[in-house]
């Protein structure tokens, strides 16, 4: 269920292909407009760049989160949403808070509105959640509580007329990912939904979905990209069968150039998004680029006017706003740009070329969001490498801990303390330490096998009582914090939790004795590293090199990954530091006088710097890893591990 990001290419959509024609053509409008209902006119201006105005576009750092192909091979991603960060899980559930949801249009044979999957991705791991039940989901969104994910399906259904469907899948108790209610295809909201104010070809190839972050008071928003409608159903938190249905306006749509009419080549509301600030509904037009803003939402009285037009608009497939100033920021299909637009102005005030070296039409949908210390994270779809983007701020997180052999653990910069084994009574000293993947606990490992967890860490088991034929030496936590790995001197690996064997070098005759272990990012492999600079490698793990052949100065004594799992560190004893794969080399201490060995390597976040650490616990900060401070100058008890 587990997929990890390859080099491989899928064909490209008929929608990306439109919009390469479109870019092509510099087509700018096409058609006349057309509003809704209680929709006033306006006069089409193009947006001009607003001077002097700061956008965060540029400055944020472009990170690679993960694959959206699916296991069955369904790809070219459409729609995505990031779960709440309110959203409460049970156990077993679908998704967690801040996970990140994406649809597949394509099946894996290429063809449009076949793709039937709906994956998360959770910190750089791709797990399938539905599959087989919904089809050519183009839209995604989420309740304001985060409990039910509401998909607009335009791909086969049952009924011929009109084409898709609207359907709703619960994030707990439903292991299997199935939606408890779907439109099935009519055109027409059933029963088995929470919506039964029945409007006939109400969803008529329905494509952005947006809600109005209500939880008191929910109304959920589409857009058809057949007929170019906006909808509204709205009491929602009313007993069944009191839910209304409101038209809300109507916005050009149409086939692209030299293409028959249907839901996937029609161009049109490809995208909507809820300012609750504003009481306004924006929707971005991608067949005459133009973004709209539906006023008066909130109190019945519905009025459309144009935003922009044209300019920095160019095939608009996917909004989402900025959380930080309100502004709209906007995914151009047919440039592959992201542009932030201010919504009271309609002024340009940034943009910003994500994909310049793909074909245009590789940009889908975009979310943003509010990350726990008050910054942006913008999240974008590229259809082309079939994958999430993230756009963060450039600084690495401070903060990192480190555990000496009695068990004491010390934290600096953001990072806490949940609790040390430094007032036990070990049977063996600590050998190693890791953290799971929110940071807000670790565990300790001693020699004997022996494991400690702290803060939201758990116990999955432990080697201690196993008669070893060699001390445990290192640590390695699976990507959703389940589970973990142990590894003994002489290469034996001990899974524990979800995480799975893939081989161990305990039957090898090894030069040097195994010092350190490194999962992948997916959790589907792992690499071994012997002192020698040997490094083995298991699972899906890919050997990149090793430092076996060298005449190293001093014993290697651990291994880091790169966020993407395309290399890895080693470091050595005199702090020498040796790259593979796509792994850089920022610095190292091998040309310095250290008062204590070097025992370990942290790489940054986004794989662009790393820490060292030494047993006298000094730390060495290079590339984009900030000094948070150290024990350099403190009398420990017993040295510092890792």
């Amino acid at each position: 269920m587990n997929n990890k990001l390859t080099a491989s290419r899928f064909k490209a959509s008929s929608r990306g292909k439109i919009f390469s024609a479109l870019a092509a053509a510099s087509v700018t409008a096409i058609g006349s407009l057309t509003l809704g209902v209680g929709a006033a006119s306006a006069t089409l201006v193009p947006p001009t760049v607003a001077s002097g105005t700061k956008s965060v576009l540029n400055d944020l750092r472009d990170v690679m989160v993960g694959s959206t192909v699916a296991a069955n091979g369904d790809n070219n991603p459409y729609g995505i949403a990031v779960v709440p960060s309110n959203f409460v899980p049970t156990a077993g559930s679908l998704w967690q808070p801040g996970d990140i949801i994406v649809s597949d249009f394509n099946n894996a044979s290429g063809t449009a509105g076949a793709g039937s999957s709906i994956v998360r991705i959770r910190n750089g791991v791709t797990t399938t959640i539905s599959q087989g039940a919904l089809y050519g989901t183009a839209g995604l969104a989420f309740n304001a509580n985060g409990a039910a994910l509401w998909t607009s399906d335009i791909g086969p259904t049952p009924s011929a007329n009109p084409s898709g469907d609207v359907s709703i899948i619960l994030g707990n108790s439903n292991p299997t990912g199935s939606a408890v209610g779907s439109t099935a295809g009519s055109g027409t909201i059933n029963n088995t939904t929470t919506a039964s104010n029945a409007v006939t070809n109400s969803f008529n190839g329905p494509w952005g979905e947006a809600f109005n972050g209500n939880g008191s008071a929910p109304a959920f928003f589409w857009s058809n990209i057949n007929d170019g409608k906006i909808y509204e159903i709205s009491h929602l938190g009313q007993p069944f069968g009191s839910d209304l249905i409101t038209l809300l306006g109507q916005v050009p749509w149409g086939p692209a150039s030299a293409m028959a009419s249907s839901s996937a080549t029609n161009l049109g509301p490809s995208a909507i998004v809820y300012s609750a600030k504003l009481g306004t509904l924006y929707v971005t037009d991608s067949y005459n680029n133009t973004l709209y803003g539906i006023s008066g939402v909130a109190t019945g009285a519905p009025v459309t006017k144009v935003i922009a037009q044209g300019g920095s608009l160019n095939s608009p497939i996917g909004v989402t706003i900025n959380p930080i100033n309100g502004n709209l920021l906007i995914a151009n299909g047919g440039v592959n740009t992201i542009v932030e637009i201010n919504p009271m102005t309609g002024a340009t005030v940034g943009s910003r070329n994500v994909a310049p070296s793909e074909p245009a039409g590789s940009l889908f949908g975009i979310q943003a969001v509010t990350q726990s210390d008050g910054s942006v994270a913008i999240y974008y779809l590229n259809d082309t490498e079939n994958s999430v983007h993230e756009l963060v701020t450039r600084e690495s997180p401070g903060g990192y801990r480190f555990a000496g052999s009695d068990g004491g653990v010390f934290n600096f910069g953001a990072s806490q303390s949940y609790g040390s084994a430094a007032n036990l009574n070990l049977n063996k000293p600590v050998v190693g330490i890791a953290n799971t993947p929110d940071n807000k606990g670790y565990w300790l490992v001693a020699a004997d096998g022996g494991v400690f967890a702290y803060g939201d860490a758990k116990s999955y088991g432990s080697a201690a009582n196993l008669n070893l034929n060699k001390p445990i030496v290192g640590i390695a936590a699976t990507p959703d914090g389940m589970g973990y790995w142990l590894v003994a001197a002489d290469g034996g690996v001990f899974a524990y939790g979800d995480a799975q064997s893939y081989g161990s070098a305990a039957g090898m005759n090894l030069n040097k004795p195994i010092v350190g272990i490194a999962a992948t990012p997916d959790g589907m492999g792992y690499w071994l590293v012997a002192a020698d600079g040997g490094v083995f490698a298991y699972g899906d793990a890919q050997s990149y090199g090793s430092a076996a052949g060298m005449n190293l100065n001093k014993p290697i004594v651990g291994i880091a990954a790169t966020p993407d799992g395309m290399g890895y560190w080693l470091v050595a004893a005199d702090g020498g530091v040796f790259a593979y794969g796509d792994a850089t080399f920022e610095g190292s201490t091998s040309g310095m006088m250290l008062n204590a060995p070097i025992v370990g390597i942290q790489p940054t976040p986004y794989g662009d710097g790393y820490w060292l650490v030494a047993a006298d616990g000094g730390v060495f900060a290079y590339g984009d890893a900030t000094f948070d401070g150290s024990t350099g100058g403190m009398m420990l008890n017993k040295p510092i591990v890792g």
